[in-house]
């Protein structure tokens, strides 16, 4: 069994990844990584699911697909290819909700053997309240 759905990707001034989340029913997903500040590499990182009814991608939408390891084994896939044509970035993600971001944090500690030795991902807590992760590539001071 594949560790990731297969992606298709593009790049540019924005880099996206689409994939099909397979469970319950098959939605067309996207993983953006937005340049935020050019100055520092700074990208966020938004995954979307296509919404036939409005022709659009959209980040608040709670699919339940069923199928929540591989979609985090797919955005794990698609930030090390995003890494691998730039490794100077910081990556920032956050959820949409607090139970977003306790999602996130549980699969994060759930599948620290994908990132540990290779990503350094902090946490803060953004002026509104809402918690804001960041993923860098370690060092080799950091790594060693």
């Amino acid at each position: 069994m594949e560790r990731h759905y297969p992606v298709y990707g593009q790049t540019g001034e924005t880099v996206q990844f689409w994939f099909f989340s397979i469970g319950v029913k098959s939605i067309l997903k996207c993983i953006r990584f937005t340049p935020m500040d050019y100055d520092s590499d700074l990208y966020n990182l938004s995954l979307l699911d296509y919404v036939e009814e409005s022709g659009c991608f959209c980040d608040d939408v709670q699919s339940n697909n069923g199928d929540v390891k591989m979609v985090f084994m797919t955005i794990a896939h698609c930030v090390d290819l995003f890494f691998q044509s730039y490794p100077k970035a910081t990556v920032s993600f956050s959820g949409n909700s607090e139970s977003r971001n306790r999602l996130y944090r549980m699969q994060l500690n759930i599948y620290q053997d994908l990132w540990e030795g290779k990503y350094r991902i902090d946490f803060n807590t953004d002026s509104d309240g809402s918690l804001v992760f960041y993923c860098k590539i370690l060092s080799k001071f950091e790594s060693s």
